[in-house]
């Protein structure tokens, strides 16, 4: 049994069949995205003309009237009536609403564009000390010259004490024995 589920396995991992690579994907991925996002603002700027365009022809109609008042058996009734300023300078009007309207949203859009340059410089220069901190090696401390032609001293050769001393005469001098061609083991 574990030999079949082995073979299946290893037929699963060596199998390529509709394989899809990450770079392909992110490489959709990214032309989607794009896609949608020009899709998108397309859709926006039209509707927005399209508001526009129903605003003018609101605009444009002519809402104005007149009610005479009557008088019969004894009774009145007073008239009423609404005079709409002209259509011409009423449009002009909307126009102007329009364009600072649309003057705004530029400046909305440049100042977050202004904006995310100004974040993405804040994050570069970050990343720059950090990387900086990194590299920084640590310094370290120079060592004492010495002074003048002074040369260090010589270290003196400890006396040895008894036994060592003996020892040490039996085995002779290494130094000695060197001179004289003997080998020294």
């Amino acid at each position: 049994m574990n030999v079949l589920k082995t073979n299946v396995l290893s037929q699963l991992w060596n199998d390529e069949t509709g394989l899809v690579l990450s770079s392909e994907m992110v490489l959709v991925g990214t032309i989607g995205v794009i896609g949608a996002t020009v899709g998108l603002k397309a859709i926006a700027e039209s509707v927005n003309r399209e508001l526009t365009d129903v605003a003018m022809a609101v605009r444009s109609l002519d809402q104005s009237y007149s009610l005479e008042g009557t008088t019969g058996c004894g009774a009145s009734t007073a008239g009423s009536s609404f005079r709409q300023q002209d259509v011409s300078k009423s449009l002009d009007e909307l126009c102007a609403v329009v364009d600072k309207e649309k003057k705004a949203a530029e400046k909305r859009e440049a100042q977050m564009l202004k904006d995310l340059q100004d974040r993405k410089a804040a994050e570069k220069k970050h990343d720059d000390d950090k990387r900086h901190e990194q590299k920084k090696p640590e310094m370290k401390k120079p060592e004492p010259k010495p002074e003048g032609d002074k040369k260090p001293e010589p270290k003196k050769p400890v006396e040895k004490k008894g036994s060592e001393k003996k020892d040490a005469e039996k085995k002779g001098d290494p130094k000695k024995k060197q001179a004289k061609g003997e080998v020294i083991l």
